[in-house]
């Protein structure tokens, strides 16, 4: 498979495995491996409650 116009991206370990992770469950579900960047697209097109999830997350971090 030939990556068209890709580019590096940082992410904390426990990030990655969780992608993997979220990528093994969807292959399983449906039979057809998404890859990476599918992942992070389809997490990115899903706004219903971003918002809301994204500044929980945030506030928690801050509190640690």
């Amino acid at each position: 498979m030939k990556i068209r116009n890709g580019v590096t991206i940082k992410l904390r370990k426990d990030v990655h495995r969780d992608i993997v992770k979220l990528q093994a469950e969807l292959y399983d579900k449906l039979g057809k491996k998404p890859t990476i960047s599918d992942v992070i697209e389809a997490l990115i097109k899903t706004k219903k409650g971003a918002e809301k999830a994204i500044g929980e997350y945030l506030r928690r971090k801050v509190e640690r």
